[in-house]
């Protein structure tokens, strides 16, 4: 209607339908209403989300923050907002028996029981850092809220690898751990004791569940 958008700056989550989406998406990339297999496996949107979850789900927040930006120049209320993006009714599903090494770093759907939800915490998520020789600083990230230091400082003709941490720099991440326990289907689990699997928990997710519930 070209009027002004007012969009309330922090995080939003928006859920989309996994099969659904995907079908949609593939339609209008190949402009066929039955677009080939070999697209779907290697070269679909589909694929890339698979294999690399975590930069898909940030490219298509991304995406969405610039089409609400592009619908009219007016829009207010963009800055400092961030838009994640949660599937839902993920196909196929696996079951934890299945959860191989293969499989790290791949969007997985498995279905448990929460038997156990510890506190939430504070993980540190990315932090400035100095060069002790040059003073340059670089912004560097912790993968899983693990310390660790950069490898090389960003200056090309500086090869000092010790670097200090401005601590009032260091941004921080919500997180929680949980302990899911596969479901159990006919007699698949008669005879043995269930399987069990830790799962850390970020963002919105945190706090989101509690023991005795089947996510």
């Amino acid at each position: 209607q070209g009027g002004e958008i007012r969009w309330q700056s922090g995080r939003h989550v928006i859920s989309l339908h996994h099969e659904n989406f995907l079908q949609e998406l593939n339609v209008y990339e190949t402009q066929q209403e039955t677009p080939s297999e070999e697209f779907v496996r290697r070269d679909s949107f589909g694929a890339f989300l698979y294999h690399m979850p975590e930069l898909a789900l940030k490219s298509i927040g991304c995406s969405m923050a610039l089409s609400i930006a592009s619908l009219t120049t007016s829009a207010t209320g963009l800055d400092n907002t961030q838009i994640i993006v949660r599937f839902v009714h993920l196909a196929p599903k696996i079951q934890m028996m299945d959860v191989k090494t293969g499989l790290v770093g791949k969007l997985l759907s498995i279905q448990g029981h929460v038997v156990k939800a510890r506190p939430r915490r504070l993980n540190v998520a990315t932090a400035d850092f100095l060069c002790n020789k040059c003073k340059s600083t670089q912004t560097h990230s912790f993968e899983y809220g693990r310390f660790s230091l950069p490898t090389k400082c960003i200056t090309k003709e500086c090869r000092c690898k010790t670097f200090t941490m401005i601590r009032p720099t260091a941004r921080y991440l919500d997180a929680q751990e949980i302990r899911l326990q596969e479901v159990q289907e006919g007699n698949s689990l008669a005879g043995r004791t269930p399987r069990q699997m830790d799962v850390e928990l970020t963002h919105d997710l945190v706090d989101s569940c509690r023991p005795g519930d089947s996510v």
